[in-house]
């Protein structure tokens, strides 16, 4: 006997929000990673404050190392139940970084950690919605 026509709809939203979710977090994790990859390191104080955050930035800076901030914030993300989600990093100096400031990293590299960060998502992300899909 085939399900109630509402169980039905109830179960097709589920199932998107559970992809959407994770499409988030796969998106989230790939361009934190990209970011932590190209930041210049000096005392790795500047890589080490790119923080994840679900539903709010991250406001603080980390003294040393952020590890456990990353750490929480990555946890949340990867649980696919967040639709919002934020990479900050506020270190004073992370604007210099990106306008060229070390010679370990181009001028732009955020943004350019950004777009191959996404780019590698949506390869991922597609691979997940041809499993959903069959």
């Amino acid at each position: 006997m085939a399900k109630p026509l509402d169980e039905q709809y109830r179960a097709i939203s589920d199932q998107v929000e559970q992809v959407a979710g994770k499409a988030v977090a796969v998106a989230t994790l790939e361009v934190l990673g990209e970011l932590k990859h190209r930041t210049p390191v000096d005392t790795g104080h500047a890589r080490s404050n790119w923080i994840p955050a679900a539903g709010a930035p991250y406001r603080a800076v980390e003294p040393g190392s952020a590890g456990a901030a990353q750490a929480v914030g990555e946890v949340a993300i990867a649980t696919g139940r967040v639709a919002k989600t934020f990479i900050s990093n506020n270190v004073p100096y992370i604007q210099r970084l990106d306008q060229g400031h070390s010679q370990q990293a181009p001028t732009g590299f955020v943004r350019q950690s950004v777009f191959t960060g996404l780019a590698r998502a949506r390869a991922k992300i597609t691979a997940m919605l041809k499993r959903v899909g069959s």
